[in-house]
C-alpha cells in the first residue's frame, strides 16, 4: 500500500521503488477514491509531545464513522522517524498509510517512489494554504504531501536584562556577551544546521546555486557565517594555572590540584577537556563519537575529558 505525505505534516507513502534523478512511473492519487471511502488508515508520525495530533486523530474518526485512523508514533527525533520509515520501506511494509514527513525529505522519498504524486488533490484545495508551504513538498514540479504547517525563527531575550532587542545577529552576540549568553541547539543534530542556516542566509549565503546544480556551501558568505558562529567560544583569555614548572596544576593559591575522573574540576583542562569543548561546539557529543578498532570503540578523548563550559559563551 502506498503512503501519503503531510510536509511538515503528512505524506501518503508507497512500498519500495527504484531509486533515480527522475521520477517515473510514481502513482497518481484520485481524489475520486476518497469519495465514500471506508476501512482502516495508519498514521505514522513522531512522538506526539503536544498532544495535538491525538486530538486530530480522534476529531476525525467521530467525524468519518466509516473509517478508522490509528496514529503509530515513531521517536521524538526527526533523524530517528527518518530511520524507522526508511526501514519499514525497504522492507516494502505496508503499515504506514499516511506519513508525518520532514520537508527535507520529500526529494529523497519522491525519487524511491515511496510517495503519491497528490498534485491532483491539491490543486483544488491551494486557497486554503500559504503558498510557501508547496515549495517543501514540490519536486520536479510535482506535489508530493499536503502542507500541514510551517515554522518560523523565534529569538526569546530576557526582559529583565536586553533593554533594546537587537536587530542584528552581531546585536545578539554582543548582548549575549555581556549577559549570560546564548543558548541555542548545538548538539549533532538537524537543530544546528538550521541555526547556522539562519546565520548563513543573513550573510547572503546559499546551500545550492540558483540552478540546484552546485553546491555553495563553502561559499566566503557561508565560511564568514561559521567563523562567526564559532566565535561564540571565548577567545583571548587564560584559563587556570600550573606550578613554576608548567607541570602540576594549581589553585589560585598555587596548592596542587587533583582532577576528579568523573567530573569536571574548575581550573584544571586535560587536552582532552579542551577536545572534547571542542568537538561539543561543532555540536558532536565527544562520548558517542566513537571508531572500531582492534575490537573496542575508540574515542578521539580516549576515556576521559569533559566539556569547559567556563570556556563557553
Amino acid at each position: 500500500m502506498r503512503r501519503r505525505l503531510d510536509s511538515g505534516g503528512s505524506t501518503p507513502t508507497g512500498g519500495g521503488g527504484d531509486s533515480g534523478p527522475a521520477i517515473e512511473g510514481a502513482k497518481v492519487i484520485d481524489p475520486a477514491s476518497m469519495d465514500s471511502a471506508k476501512g482502516n488508515v495508519t498514521f505514522c508520525t513522531g512522538k506526539d509531545t503536544t498532544g495535538s495530533k491525538t486530538a486530530g486523530v480522534k476529531a476525525f474518526n467521530a467525524a468519518n464513522p466509516d473509517m478508522n485512523v490509528k496514529m503509530t508514533e515513531f521517536p521524538e527525533s526527526a533523524d530517528e522517524q527518518r530511520n524507522q520509515f526508511v526501514q519499514r520501506q525497504e522492507a516494502k511494509s505496508s503499515e504506514c498509510d499516511v506519513f508525518y514527513s520532514d520537508v527535507i525529505w520529500t526529494a529523497e522519498f519522491a525519487v524511491q517512489k515511496w510517495l503519491y504524486d497528490m498534485t491532483p488533490y491539491v490543486e483544488s484545495r491551494t486557497d486554503e494554504f500559504i503558498p510557501s508551504t508547496f515549495d517543501t513538498a514540490t519536486y520536479q514540479d510535482k506535489v508530493w504531501g499536503v502542507p500541514h504547517k510551517t515554522n518560523a525563527g523565534f529569538l526569546y531575550y530576557r526582559t529583565d536584562q536586553v533593554d533594546t532587542p537587537p536587530a542584528t545577529w552581531q546585536d545578539v552576540y554582543k548582548q549575549a556577551a555581556a549577559t549570560n549568553g546564548i543558548a541555542y541547539q548545538g548538539a549533532a543534530y538537524e537543530g544546528l544546521t538550521v541555526d547556522f542556516l539562519e546565520l548563513a542566509f543573513a550573510a547572503g549565503g546559499k546551500v545550492l546555486s540558483d540552478d540546484g546544480a552546485k553546491a555553495e556551501i563553502n561559499s566566503p558568505e557561508n565560511v564568514k557565517a561559521l567563523k562567526f558562529m564559532v566565535g561564540g567560544i571565548k577567545s583571548g583569555i587564560s584559563y587556570g594555572q600550573t606550578d613554576d614548572f608548567s607541570y602540576n596544576i594549581v589553585d589560585k593559591d598555587g596548592k596542587p590540584l587533583d582532577p576528579s575522573v568523573d567530573e569536571f574540576t574548575p581550573g584544571a583542562v586535560h587536552v582532552h577537556d579542551l577536545h572534547a569543548t571542542m568537538l561539543n561546539q561543532l555540536g558532536v557529543d565527544h562520548k558517542k563519537l566513537t571508531y572500531r578498532y582492534q575490537g573496542r570503540d575508540f574515542r578521539l578523548t580516549d576515556v576521559h575529558g569533559h566539556v569547559v563550559k567556563d570556556l563557553i559563551k
